[in-house]
Parts: structure tokens; C-alpha cells; sequence
């Protein structure tokens, strides 16, 4: 795949979640519109709830104190309507212009179904930490990290586990290095799961190394907290995966 293919169908996946977004936000509004009308020379102010039903238009009056929360409803709307109408069509016509090219990048993609060896460690601290095998064979320093292993090696995704990576003037060994098999990108995968001074300190280090190259900037990085361990399976789908874009596709 060129970097353009992949930027094209980056570009549709993000603008069907805008168009998505600017969807649900127009539902969220209430039915009708709001009417303001000035009493008393102006000094006065009472508001209409005006709505279609029934083949024609009725309007309500609206009590300020206990219609309050409708009243702000609909002045959000009367601010908001036009502007959130104006962008979905103008994000509308540019997903249309851009979506059948990106359907025909995805129909062309093909995803190697090779298996890959075990990878071991590189990094040369605390070797007795070492102690979980992975399905792949592995030898890795967690049960979590373990499970992370397994899942990757269950998408059949090529990974190495702590690969020595040189980033400046410092070797640096992330948890996980990943090809994604639809860009052919190298990502960095990185399970946090202690809270320590070393370990903070440690991360501290890592994570200034993977900044200062850009691969955060670039979208390189992912990081794993002990929380998304049960979410581990739709997150590489969604990340290294064609199921990243059915969104594109339904």
C-alpha cells in the first residue's frame, strides 16, 4: 500500500466519525423550534415552544422556571441548528467525493496469513523477570504481558518482544514492536502496568525517547493500561485490522 492509499482511507474513517458525530447531535436536539417574544416594551420576555403536528404548526407557551430546561434546549438549538446543518452537508459531500475510492483501496488490500517465529527478549536487565510463556514461545516478564502476546499472535499480527530500538544517542526496548500488515508501518506497543519511582522513571525515560523521534506525533505509540485488558481483542481489531474501517464499509 502507497502512504496516500492509506491516508485516503484514514481521511474517510475520520470523516464518517465527524459525519457520525454531527448525526447524533442533531438528533439530540428537541423537536420544534423556540419562539421569543418581548412584553412590557421589552422589559419582558416569554418564549413559545413551536412544533409541527398534525399536519400544521402549534405553539406552546413555556414557563422561564419550569420549562427552563427545554427553553435551554432550544436556544442551544436556534444558536447551533444552522451551523451543525451547514457542516454536515459540506463533510457529507466530501465522504461522498472520497468514499468509493476508499472502498476500492480496501478491496484491493491483502493481508498475509504467514506465521511468524517467537522473538525473545533483547533487553539484558533483570533476565529472571523473565519467567511466562507465550502460545508463540515467547518468554515474557507478566501474565499481562502474556495475554497481550496471545492476542497478537491470535490476529497473526508480526511482533517482536522487546527489540533492541535506537532512538537518538539511547537504546531503548518497547514492549512490543509491531508491523501492521495494512500500512506496513512499524508501531510500539506498551503495556503500563506498575506505578513504582523506578518504574515511572523508566517510562519517564522511554517515553521522552519516543517523543523526541515523532512517533508519537505520528501515532506510533499505543499504550496498555491493566483496565483495557479486557477490551485487548476489539483494540487490535480496531488498530491492525480491516474491521477498522466497516465503518466505511456498511
Amino acid at each position: 500500500m502507497y502512504d496516500w492509499e492509506y491516508d485516503v482511507i484514514e481521511f474517510v474513517r475520520k470523516l464518517k466519525a465527524i459525519l457520525d458525530g454531527l448525526k447524533k447531535e442533531l438528533n439530540s436536539y428537541p423537536d420544534g423550534f423556540i419562539t421569543i417574544a418581548k412584553k412590557n416594551s421589552g422589559n419582558k420576555t416569554e418564549y413559545y415552544h413551536r412544533i409541527y403536528s398534525n399536519g400544521k404548526y402549534q405553539q406552546k407557551y413555556l414557563s422561564a422556571i419550569t420549562d427552563r430546561k427545554l427553553i435551554d434546549a432550544l436556544l442551544l438549538k436556534k444558536e447551533q441548528f444552522k451551523k451543525v446543518k451547514k457542516e454536515l452537508r459540506q463533510t457529507q459531500r466530501s465522504f461522498n467525493i472520497f468514499c468509493p475510492v476508499a472502498i476500492k483501496i480496501l478491496s484491493e488490500i491483502r493481508i498475509d496469513k504467514k506465521s511468524y517465529p517467537p522473538s525473545f527478549s533483547e533487553n539484558p536487565k533483570h533476565p529472571d523477570y523473565l519467567r511466562y510463556k507465550t502460545v508463540r514461545g515467547e518468554i515474557v516478564r507478566s501474565i499481562s504481558e502474556r495475554t497481550i502476546a496471545d492476542a497478537l499472535f491470535r490476529y497473526n499480527l508480526d511482533y517482536k518482544y522487546e527489540k533492541a530500538l535506537q532512538l537518538g544517542n539511547a537504546i531503548i526496548y518497547p514492549d512490543f514492536t509491531i508491523i501492521n500488515p495494512i500500512n506496513k508501518k512499524t508501531y510500539y506497543l506498551e503495556f503500563l502496568g506498575l506505578n513504582n519511582e523506578e518504574y515511572n522513571k523508566a517510562w519517564d525515560f522511554k517515553l521522552a525517547r519516543f517523543a523526541e523521534s515523532n512517533i508519537i506525533k505520528e501515532n506510533y505509540l499505543i499504550t496498555i493500561y491493566p483496565d483495557d485488558l479486557n477490551n485487548l481483542d476489539h483494540i487490535i481489531k480496531q488498530l491492525f485490522t480491516l474491521e477498522r474501517y466497516n465503518c466505511i464499509l456498511k
